[in-house]
């Protein structure tokens, strides 16, 4: 009766706070004319394991209502949104803007709350999806490429990663602004390469499904 009771409560804590989520769409700025119903999440990744990492400035964002299957419990939040593509660091993709899905147990995407960000994209049969919480805050170098400020080890346990694969912060020259966009003042002298970001969050997602769960309504 105890786990009974323990599940309960979990279940119900999630569903309070996927409703306080749902309150904060307004946070997100979107671009005058740009509607929930222009945006439509299929598409194709061009190279061959589906993935796409890429510096994206934020369009549009909006929660889409979805039907839970009957034989799902579904306590996420759906979103679709809309980016324009500053610079793609790996994978393929014919366009200058991408539409995707993304789905957050917590409400509006974190992601969205940045004008701009480095993002993980995925595959899911017709559709493109984001891959669930993950997103990288960067800056532009001076000398062309892309570093962090924020700790990229946060979500992870560091004891368990070889030092062979560790990566180091480096004294990065920062810039503001990279094809018309304002990055804002970088926070740190010492960050880590977008790179190094993107080997950890690729090896640590390999086999996972893009938004962590199954929409019955997506083939």
């Amino acid at each position: 009766m105890g786990n009974i009771r323990v599940v309960r409560l979990v279940a119900i804590l999630s569903f309070i706070g996927l409703l306080q989520g749902c309150a904060v769409i307004s946070n997100v700025e979107n671009v005058a004319g740009v509607t929930e119903q222009d945006i439509n999440p299929k598409g194709t990744i061009v190279n061959e394991d589906g993935i796409l990492v890429f510096v994206g400035e934020r369009i549009a964002v909006f929660q889409r209502e979805y039907d839970c299957p009957s034989d799902s419990i579904c306590m996420d939040g759906h979103y679709v949104a809309r980016y324009r593509i500053i610079e793609i660091l790996q994978g393929d993709y014919d366009g200058d803007t991408i539409d995707f899905f993304a789905n957050d147990h917590y409400g509006m995407p974190k992601f969205s709350k940045h004008k701009a960000v480095l993002l993980y994209l995925q595959q899911h049969n017709k559709n493109i999806g984001h891959m669930k919480y993950e997103y990288n805050i960067v800056n532009p170098l001076r000398d062309g490429g892309w570093g962090i400020c924020t700790d990229i080890y946060e979500y992870y346990d560091y004891s368990e990663i070889p030092k062979t694969q560790r990566a180091v912060k480096q004294n990065l020259r920062f810039s503001r602004f990279r094809d018309g966009v304002d990055f804002g003042q970088a926070k740190c002298r010492n960050g880590y390469l977008a790179s190094d970001a993107i080997s950890l969050t690729l090896a640590n997602n390999e086999g996972r499904t893009p938004a962590g769960l199954v929409l019955g309504w997506m083939d």
